[in-house]
């Protein structure tokens, strides 16, 4: 006959046996915690969309600036994700509990993403969709039969919490766009995603380029003015006779530091064709939209292709 006692302490022992699995995010990709880290941490590769003086943004979650650590720590931290902004990044993090449900993870380091391939298993690599998003506008034409842009709307909304330390927005703008801070709304981002679209389909240069700012990050050939935007679109119009787009899903707004910008996220599908072939698929695009001259203009645009047929 089993002893009492020896059944309480199987039914412990059975107890204590946990199965972990990482959290995975849209847009990261979650690597176990190595021996070398503290309890608490862990790492996502991610793409870097935005950094000011809260943290480091990237797609659904941002991770905040520790300011128990010490100057020289934030200060070199913050260097290095400015040069990793639309760039992927492994970031390693602290947090309380799962990732996924820590309302205010802390950033402890940030590295560019080929750093840390050595030590990611092919498994992991190829776990992760294609990053297609910041080629240069060249390609934008050719892969543009890939490209254009969709949404639609929900509200994900990060909201920034207070911090003790003193780093600026760190997005170039020109002076006319240095204006008082009046928050954009999701009506006028919505009007303008309809917008840009409708031109997109249409062709229609003029419309699509007022829905820019006059400097705009565009993919990864950095700060370009509107005459560069024109011949990129120019190229793109040119290869196509027929180009639609629509939106899919939902549009999602992130608050950053700055009253007058937003972070835009959103899919898209597209369509495109020409005499000798036709093209369509699936993309998720991220915009940086700021209030110009009273207006809201893209600022910064990027772009993943997440289905190409």
């Amino acid at each position: 006959m089993e002893h009492p006692a020896i059944r309480a302490f199987a039914l412990l022992l059975f107890s204590c046996v946990v199965i972990l699995a990482p959290p995975i995010c849209d847009g990261m990709e979650v690597t176990p915690q190595s021996d070398s880290q503290a309890p608490g941490q862990g790492q996502v590769e991610a793409t870097v969309i935005h950094v000011d003086k809260y943290g480091v943004y990237v797609p659904n979650i941002v991770f905040y600036w520790d300011d128990k650590l010490p100057s020289k720590s934030l200060d070199s931290l913050l260097k290095t994700a400015e040069k990793l902004r639309n760039k992927k990044a492994i970031i390693t993090y602290s947090s309380k509990g799962d990732l996924v449900l820590d309302k205010r993870p802390l950033l402890v380091d940030i590295i560019p993403s080929d750093e840390h391939t050595k030590h990611l298993t092919l498994a992991d690599s190829a776990a992760a969709p294609e990053d297609t998003a910041h080629r240069q506008p060249a390609d934008l034409s050719q892969f543009a039969d890939d490209t254009e842009e969709d949404l639609q709307e929900e509200d994900v909304v990060v909201y920034s919490t207070s911090q003790s330390s003193s780093y600026g927005g760190l997005w170039d703008v020109d002076e006319e766009e240095e204006e008082e801070a009046r928050p954009i709304t999701r009506e006028e981002v919505l009007k303008l995603v309809q917008s840009c679209l409708k031109a997109t389909g249409r062709k229609d240069m003029d419309t699509l380029l007022s829905c820019y700012g006059n400097r705009v990050e565009y993919f990864s050939s950095g700060l370009v003015d509107r005459s560069y935007i024109r011949e990129d679109k120019a190229r793109y119009f040119g290869n196509w006779d027929r180009i639609e787009t629509s939106l899919a899903g939902d549009v999602v707004l992130i608050v950053t530091d700055q009253h007058d910008m937003r972070i835009v996220k959103f899919e898209s599908v597209f369509f495109v064709e020409n005499r000798t072939r036709s093209i369509k698929g699936r993309a998720e695009n991220v915009w940086k939209v700021k209030r110009v001259n009273g207006e809201v203009r893209i600022v910064g645009e990027s772009q993943k292709i997440l289905v190409r047929q």
